[in-house]
């Protein structure tokens, strides 16, 4: 184990006032839209964030119309990346069987770093978030390194699904200070975390994730990483929901994402929590209860019913994970700080943020930085080209589609809104595109045959976003249970009809 010395800690310090007075604060754009934390950009990266706030403009208009009445680009690039996942979790679509874990395994569901690199030259000076695979373990795949250059390159966040089991410097070199990484835990105690999460060892991810939390902490908050929990909760794991409040404070995270389990294998179909209402309502009820005292955010996708309050111990199904656990298992358990060693984490933690800011000082000494000349004219070229192009489409809105526009911005009206769509755009290794996550959504075109710019843009889309607003929707519409009912006032980020272009180019 490394020791950490005063010395150790005094070259942290004197990294972090260097990067400080690197930092640039000469940039002529609007932040009052982004996360202060999130804000470890060079000059270069800057340049393309007024193309990008005109772009979100854009797409409200459309979200508000239900219509791609204006062209735009998508808001979020979702990479496909790899499909590579050291652990096998049993309800997991992608590695759940021994079919699915060879077919995503495969060299085949790997992205190249030639089709990373034309997607985010085409499309991330106009998007504002990067995620990665929701099928691998991205701290495993060597591309994300070069798509994270990338988004730094052109101004974006990026977005990160994680399974704590890795915590190497050099993968997460370039993701701090942009980051938004989820840790996915399906359990707060070993033996329910162990077989949810399939091969991941407790007591060494919950010491991971614990390290790099720590490394944040000691850095300024424009370099941490935004951590949070993602939380599947199933029949198996529904007894730990208040649990995992003291989980999360325990590893130093402040968010907890809950959402429901949902598996398709027959030996499984007794885990979806839809399945206990009553339990569920208890659980609950004393996850937020415990979430309040502690300050843990707790954000839970609910399931399609309404909870009420009952007993936490009626009897499950047996087509489970795992057996339900006698109360002896929660009444013996130990405090979950016993159950793992934390010795010598503030020392890895020092080195760890060490290094992170001495990345972040190459960045910016580098000439992202330094010489961001080039960017700052194809982003100029880039906003002059788009601003004509909406000034266009707005003009030949129709006078019905104004009034409309006008009674939405400021109204409560209920509008059917799905996440996704008019925002998102999917990439997979082959080059196809989908609209959004859910396995049964149509592809919407080949990346490669067709710019990014007629995917988003095309018919398929199109018609699809029509069809979402009336009353026959696509079919994988029509069975998404992740579309809801929102004030229409939600759909924009500021005020469409507003004219203060020293803050953002209006339309």
């Amino acid at each position: 184990m490394k020791t950490a010395d005063p010395a150790s800690r005094a070259r942290l310090d004197r990294l972090i006032g260097e990067y400080l007075a690197l930092r640039p604060q000469d940039v002529a754009v609007d932040r009052s839209r982004l996360d202060p934390s999130i804000t470890d950009f060079t000059r270069t990266g800057w340049a393309y964030h007024n193309v990008k706030h005109l772009n979100v403009l854009a797409l409200a208009i459309n979200r508000a119309l239900g219509e791609q009445r204006l062209p735009a680009m998508p808001e979020m690039v979702v990479l496909e990346n790899t499909g590579f996942c050291n652990l096998r979790c049993p309800y997991c679509p992608t590695h759940g069987t021994d079919k699915a874990h060879a077919t995503f395994q495969s060299k085949s569901w790997t992205m190249p770093d030639s089709r990373i690199a034309a997607i985010a030259h085409a499309s991330f000076p106009y998007a504002r978030q990067i995620s990665f695979s929701g099928a691998g373990e991205n701290l495993l795949a060597r591309n994300v390194e070069v798509a994270a250059e990338l988004a730094h390159a052109y101004g974006c966040s990026i977005f990160i699904n994680s399974n704590g089991t890795v915590v190497s410097k050099r993968r997460l070199r370039p993701l701090w200070g942009t980051t938004h990484m989820r840790f996915s835990l399906d359990g707060a105690t070993p033996t329910i975390f162990e077989a949810l999460r399939l091969g991941a060892k407790y007591r060494t991810v919950m010491r991971n994730i614990r390290t790099i939390t720590r490394a944040g902490e000691l850095m300024p908050p424009s370099l941490r990483l935004q951590t949070a929990i993602n939380f599947g909760i199933c029949a198996s794991n529904i007894r730990e929901m208040p649990l995992m409040v003291d989980l999360a404070e325990m590893i130093g995270v402040r968010t907890i994402i809950g959402f429901n389990i949902e598996t398709v294998r027959p030996e499984l179909l007794d885990e979806p929590c839809t399945r206990y209402r009553d339990r569920f309502g208890t659980c609950y009820k004393r996850m937020q209860e415990r979430a309040g005292e502690k300050r843990i955010q707790v954000h839970l996708i609910p399931p399609p019913f309404e909870t009420k309050e009952g007993e936490p111990d009626l009897p499950l199904g047996d087509r489970l994970i795992l057996p339900p656990l006698p109360d002896s298992y929660y009444d013996q358990l130990p405090p979950l700080s016993e159950l793992v060693d934390f010795s010598g984490v503030e020392e890895d933690a020092i080195d760890l943020a060490i290094d992170a800011v001495e990345a972040a000082i190459g960045r910016m000494r580098g000439p992202l930085n330094q010489n961001a000349g080039e960017a700052h004219a194809k982003a100029e070229a880039l906003l002059q080209s788009l601003t004509h192009q909406l000034n266009k489409a707005y003009t030949e809105l129709t006078p019905e589609e104004h009034t409309r526009l006008s009674s939405l911005k400021d109204s409560s009206e209920p509008v059917k809104n799905c996440m996704y769509l008019h925002r998102y755009l999917y990439f997979f290794p082959d080059g196809r595109t989908r609209p959004c996550c859910f396995e049964f959504a149509p592809f919407l075109g080949q990346f490669g045959d067709r710019p990014v710019h007629d995917i988003f843009n095309g018919p398929e889309l199109s018609t699809m976003v029509k069809r979402f607003k009336s009353d026959a929707p696509d079919p994988a519409c029509a069975i998404c249970p992740k579309w809801e009912m929102e004030p229409a006032r939600n759909f924009f980020p500021f005020d469409p009809l507003a004219r203060d272009k020293q803050a953002t180019p209006q339309i």
